[in-house]
């Protein structure tokens, strides 16, 4: 029996999924975001319509987007055809139907303080370190309600000016009304542009994450990132404790990030922090479904030398081998996904660093046969 029912709408698509009452993932419609208002307001009103024909009666539907909406009811979102229009108005009317509409990093603090690992914290914040940085706050299960609806935006707030003078950045002005921000320093592009200016080199953040643990420029720059965003993390705990933070946003999906800034906020606060860093569920699904892709291509790859190494190999044995080899994999990516889909105590799950742990412990016994030997993929 479907529960509810959410969309996600972003800049190039918008997503609606069904949840059924155990909240997994019953179905799910994907569209491109329409160019236009009125193109827009006609896809969520066919996916509210959609999603109710799939449940079978209407169901309890929320929007996350990027974006504010403002006191007087309308947006403020850059990435949509929707800024300075009251489109959480415009598409209940149009629907017919309630519809809660709120920022996307507020719903992803809502989701795990209600029903991920948060549920036994009073007091849980989300912290998403993409392109822009934003988050939200939840206090015993619900998001506080402000005059003016900016609660979370923490990326607007100024960065520590002892780390900026120390390094001599220079105070960015990210064209937001304010001046050297976190989100000047801290977001995707803040991590590139600190790296241009403190080496000299163009470094993009997927290529300072991947060399983070080398000794050199990378890792440099990589260490000031986690002293600034230890900084704003140890903010968001002076101000409401949460005893979770959770990270989104493209950055997360660097590994080994949460450990690397737990590490950092303890040598700030002299280790009296007792919030726990962990990535949201659908960036550990994500690095799950990564290492499986890896996992695979190793597999297929020693089926493919085994054939060149062994011309009397017949096609059949090697195309065994790489069916046990999936059939393993699969078993290992669908265990893996149940736990973070149903995971309740925080303690009991793996970090990205975990979960490749995990999967080394189950390639151990993913053999395949070479010369009458068995040999670990």
């Amino acid at each position: 029996m479907i529960r509810a029912a959410g969309i996600d709408l972003g800049g190039s698509k918008s997503e609606v999924q069904l949840f059924d009452d155990n909240w997994s993932l019953a179905a799910r419609r994907r569209d491109p975001t329409p160019a236009s208002y009125d193109a827009l307001l006609d896809l969520l009103t066919d996916q509210i319509a959609w999603a109710a024909a799939e449940a079978g009666a209407p169901v309890p539907i929320g929007i996350g987007a990027a974006g504010l909406v403002r006191p007087d009811g309308r947006v403020l979102a850059l990435n949509l055809p929707a800024d300075g229009r009251p489109l959480p108005a415009d598409i209940c009317r149009a629907a017919g139907r309630p519809v809660t509409y709120l920022n996307d990093a507020r719903a992803l603090a809502l989701s795990e303080a209600v029903l991920g690992p948060g549920r036994p914290h009073t007091a849980v914040a989300a912290l998403i370190l993409g392109t822009g940085v934003g988050g939200g706050i939840v206090l015993n299960g619900r998001l506080p309600v402000g005059a003016s609806g900016t609660l979370g935006e923490f990326g607007l707030l100024p960065a520590p000016v002892h780390l900026i003078g120390a390094h001599g950045l220079t105070l960015w002005d990210g064209g937001l009304g304010r001046i050297g921000t976190y989100e000047d320093y801290i977001s995707g592009p803040g991590l590139a542009r600190m790296a241009q200016e403190l080496t000299g080199q163009t470094l993009s953040p997927e290529e300072i994450g991947s060399a983070k643990d080398v000794p050199g420029p990378a890792q440099d720059v990589w260490s000031l990132w986690l002293a600034l965003t230890a900084e704003l993390v140890l903010t968001l705990v002076r101000v409401a404790d949460p005893g979770l933070v959770v990270l989104g946003g493209g950055l997360s999906r660097v590994p080994g990030v949460a450990d690397d800034l737990a590490e950092a906020l303890g040598r700030q606060a002299n280790d009296r922090v007792r919030a726990k860093i962990e990535l949201d569920r659908h960036v550990l699904r994500d690095l799950t479904l990564h290492l499986a892709d890896h996992l695979l291509d190793r597999a297929r790859d020693l089926c493919i030398r085994r054939q060149l190494q062994d011309p009397g190999c017949v096609a059949r044995d090697a195309l065994d081998d790489l069916a046990d080899a999936l059939g393993s994999i699969g078993h290992i990516v669908e265990t893996l996904l149940d736990l973070i889909e149903h995971r309740g105590d925080p303690l009991e799950v793996p970090s990205g660093e975990g979960l490749a742990t995990v999967f080394e412990d189950h390639v151990e016994h993913l053999c395949v046969r070479q010369d009458d030997a068995r040999r670990v993929v």
